[in-house]
């Protein structure tokens, strides 16, 4: 993908997240997890709020970049946006199992922001319990900046 494209990508991402909000106006909290397939290891989730959206690279669903891709988008990710990241480890998921452990790190994302959002996004069909409107996005990694 040539440099003169990933704007273009990131902006239908961009427009999608906007659009959530009431004239754009507002802050949007887009959470997602990893590790929920494997069967060893802990689930980790991020809640992100895009600060600037003015990446230099593509930013798109972890599963559709290369690794060296996706440590790019991670360098741009934590310099332009308010990020938080929490785990549950194999003891939790044990004793919770692992649908509850990932939503307490998802939860636990979301309150460690340092900023507060006006909405909160969130990739699938999850009940998060925050003190924020919470919207869930199917495909969200695949829909939108914030979650990807």
């Amino acid at each position: 993908m040539s440099p003169r494209s990933l704007p273009e990508s990131n902006q239908k991402l961009k427009h999608h997240d906007l659009s959530l909000l009431p004239e754009g106006e507002g802050l949007l909290a887009g959470v997602d997890e990893v590790g929920r397939g494997p069967l060893a290891g802990p689930v980790v989730a991020s809640a992100v709020i895009v600060k600037n959206p003015s990446f230099s690279v593509r930013i798109d669903d972890s599963k559709k970049l290369t690794a060296k891709s996706r440590e790019r988008a991670y360098k741009e990710i934590v310099k332009l946006c308010d990020v938080s990241t929490a785990w549950r480890f194999h003891e939790v998921i044990d004793r919770i199992n692992i649908f509850k452990a990932t939503l307490e790190a998802m939860e636990e994302a979301v309150t460690q922001l340092s900023l507060r959002p006006s909405l909160v996004i969130v990739d699938g069909m999850l009940q998060l319990r925050v003190p924020h409107p919470v919207k869930q996005i199917i495909q969200g990694d695949s829909r939108s900046l914030a979650i990807a």
